[in-house]
């Protein structure tokens, strides 16, 4: 893989961490915990979301 790609790469994980996150975040002032933020994803989401966010996730790292 070409540097121009690793960059893009990166880029494009750190966009998805960053949407992830904030879709994680319940309020602004409430840190997530890594610890429980994918079982509330699990717990929250429809199979449907959780499907494409797999999907995606999977993609891009």
């Amino acid at each position: 893989m070409s540097f121009s790609s690793n960059a893009a790469h990166d880029v494009a994980s750190a966009a998805v961490a960053d949407a992830v996150r904030a879709a994680l975040q319940t309020t602004a002032d409430t840190p997530i915990d890594p610890s429980t933020a994918a079982e509330g994803v699990a717990t929250s989401a429809s199979t449907a979301e959780r499907d494409a966010l797999s999907t995606l996730l999977t993609h891009v790292t």
